[in-house]
Parts: C-alpha cells; structure tokens; sequence
C-alpha cells in the first residue's frame, strides 16, 4: 500500500506539463497521514523537465544513498532519476535498514556511480518486488519503468495478494522511522516480521 500511495504521487508529478522531478525521493520525504495515505513531500530540489532538451544538467545533487548513477555523475537526467529512487526507497520498505548504513557518501557515490554497487537482496522478498527493483535500477535510465506502469503493476499485485490488512489504529511517524534498525539486521526474522507487516498487502499471505 505504501508503495502504491508513492507510486501514484510521482506518476501525477511525472504527468504534469511539463513534468516535475522530484530529485529527492527517500523514505525521510514520505509521510503518512492518520488514514493512511502516503505524501510526497520535500520538494527543495524539485524543478521541471525540459522535454525539448531530452535532458537536463544536475546543479546539486539530494541524498547520495539514493540518487541514480548519471545524478552522481554530473551528467545529464531525465525524471527516469526518481525511478531509481523508488526502488531505493523500495528496498528500505522490505528491510526496514538504512541503505548503505556504514559507508560514506563518498564511498556510495563512487561504488554505485563507477562499479555498479547496488544494495544487497533483502532476504525472503517477493520476487516480483526484487524484480522491480531490479528495473528501476537499470544501468542506462531508458530501460527504468514509468511511474504510471508501477502503479499498474502494483495495484495488479495486490489484488492478486488479497485485501490489505486494516492500517494501525494511530499513524503520526513518517515512513523514516521504518528505517530504525541497523542494515546487518534486516535480513533476520525480525527485520523479515517488519517487512512483511509493512508490504503484507503486496507480498500475500
């Protein structure tokens, strides 16, 4: 369900004429309303994509820990930038663990932009959600799905996983505050519990 709410936020955002790049899609950016209805928010480095230059040069870069390979590069990006982001963020739902906890900033930038470092395989994921992820980090951005193709696929999986389970009775904290535990223990039988409670709408019975 999670997803889906993020899915659907920046496929409107990727709808607009002209389209809007959010640049800094991250679990700290998504918050959740008392019905449980995901936001996107945070847009200080959003800016427009110019579609008559097919590209368009980055000024700054957001969080490095989620930013696509050509962003880091300082070449040029397209909106496919945010498609990179939500497997990321993708990834933190399935594991509740902070991406790349541990290394420097310089040292993911490096590794994801020059050696083609991705983020470990969360442990018992649903394969359908792995190979999202796996497209949406596709080397070269034209290969990464649009956002209005995810919320199809999404919706699809989760009709075919049956009805959701009912929200929690209080929701106050930002989706950040799934991203607690330490990245060693995600892939345990506690940080497996959590991903489940947070995806059980996607990942079925």
């Amino acid at each position: 369900r999670l997803l889906r709410g993020c899915a659907r936020g920046m496929a409107y955002l990727h709808s607009l004429n002209p389209p809007i790049i959010h640049r800094d899609l991250k679990s700290q950016n998504l918050l959740l309303a008392e019905d449980y209805t995901l936001k996107v928010a945070d847009f200080g480095l959003a800016c427009e994509y110019l579609r008559s230059d097919h590209s368009q040069a980055m000024s700054r870069v957001g969080s490095v820990q989620w930013a696509a390979p050509e962003v880091l590069l300082g070449e040029a990006y397209s909106h496919k930038c945010d498609l990179w982001s939500f497997g990321v963020v993708c990834w933190e739902l399935l594991t509740a663990a902070i991406p790349f906890h541990g290394l420097s900033e310089v040292t993911v930038a490096t590794k994801v932009a020059l050696d083609g470092m991705r983020l470990p395989v969360p442990t018992g994921a649903p394969r359908p959600l792995l190979r999202l992820m796996a497209r949406c980090w596709a080397e070269d951005p034209r290969r990464r799905p649009e956002f209005r193709a995810l919320v199809s696929f999404l919706e699809d999986l989760a009709a075919i996983a049956g009805a959701s389970p009912p929200p929690p009775a209080a929701i106050s904290l930002p989706v950040s505050e799934l991203r607690s535990s330490p990245l060693g223990g995600a892939s345990g039988p506690a940080g497996a519990a959590r991903a489940h409670l947070t995806l059980a709408d996607l990942s079925g019975p």
